[in-house]
């Protein structure tokens, strides 16, 4: 078969191509324990070349164990930062030390996934079958997109306990009243649990002041994250969940507990009109107008969700002792170095 000129240019480039990158590819990273076999993410931030703009932060790549990458410098004023995500897996982080040199090696070992401890507090009896099935949803979202936690739940069915009914109320003004419940006077039956994010199924969820939302106005969920009972600062450990609820209002609401906050920053990822943000759809958990369809987090709201530092506690992923701290201040709004941006996603660039 005969080839014209630019067909043999083409293949001749494509050889080329294949053949000249793994020399151009002179360090390597090692990822070790990557469980069932699942393709990680890699995340790199690093220095790529001299001069100025030397720095690459947010480089995507994926790797079954071990990967190739072209020379790395040392950081020299660049982040020096490694993410690995993967199915079954807690988020890895790490800060290597490379070399100017070629042939340097990082390795990762990959730890199990965070078992997150969860408090489900039945008072609308209707819930007794759906709690379960609404934690088994969310492990579900969390497992596709590389969260690397495993939500384990104990539920208490105080559905036919006037008396918790009461304390537990249907807004974030009862969350003095709730925590009181956890302390060793044994006057009253524990409703709260330290250190553990505390769902409370109630038949509606009154929405706070601060939301200014009319009169009358019931939500689906809510996290009292950053909103109180006029003593107390509010609490990412204490979410309620409406009998109006959806099938992902839970996973949802558990993405504010783990730092994507506030809503009308970032945390909802949205415009004021309630259309998403560039690089977001309907699809997302954290999109505030979504029904059983929200599925899906963006790479940059996983970082956050196992990093997050800021006013209201940070992701409780930390604050609960689950992951190492100290957190970082990466509002979903904001990107910098340390940063990615909110809508970075699994796909590389």
């Amino acid at each position: 078969m005969r080839l014209k000129t630019s067909h043999v240019l083409l293949m001749t480039g494509l050889l080329t191509s294949v053949w000249i990158a793994p020399l151009l590819a002179s360090d390597r990273l090692r990822i070790k324990n990557i469980a069932g076999g699942d393709k990680a993410v890699v995340v790199i931030d690093s220095r790529v070349s001299a001069g100025p703009n030397g720095c690459r932060n947010g480089e995507v790549l994926r790797t079954t164990g071990e990967l190739a990458i072209r020379n790395v410098l040392a950081a020299s004023g660049c982040n020096s930062e490694i993410a690995v995500f993967a199915a079954q897996n807690a988020m890895a982080l790490s800060t290597p030390t490379w070399t100017d040199s070629d042939g340097d090696i990082q390795t990762i070992t990959m730890q199990p996934l965070i078992d997150v401890p969860v408090s489900i507090w039945i008072v609308n009896a209707g819930a007794v079958a759906r709690a379960p099935e609404d934690i088994a949803n969310a492990n579900l979202i969390y497992s596709k997109n590389k969260a690397g936690v495993k939500f384990v739940p104990t539920v208490h069915d105080v559905s036919r306990n006037p008396t918790a009914a009461a304390t537990i109320g249907n807004s974030c003004d009862a969350i003095g009243a709730i925590r009181r419940t956890a302390s060793l006077d044994g006057n009253l039956l524990p409703l709260y649990t330290p250190k553990t994010l505390n769902i409370y199924y109630v038949d509606e969820v009154k929405p706070p002041p601060e939301l200014g939302l009319p009169s009358g106005s019931t939500l689906r969920g809510l996290t009292c994250d950053h909103f109180g009972d006029g003593h107390l600062k509010g609490d990412a450990n204490i979410l309620f969940i409406a009998s109006s609820a959806n099938r992902t209002t839970l996973a949802h609401e558990i993405g504010h507990a783990f730092g994507l906050r506030p809503g009308n920053q970032g945390g909802h990822p949205e415009d004021a009109a309630g259309k998403p943000l560039p690089g977001f759809d309907e699809r997302n958990l954290m999109w505030s107008g979504g029904g059983d369809e929200r599925n899906h987090l963006t790479l940059g709201q996983v970082f956050r969700m196992n990093t997050q530092a800021d006013e209201w506690g940070g992701t409780m992923l930390i604050a609960n002792g689950l992951r190492q701290g100290p957190g970082r201040a990466c509002p979903p709004m904001t990107e910098s170095k340390i940063c990615p941006p909110l809508a970075l996603d699994w796909k590389r660039p």
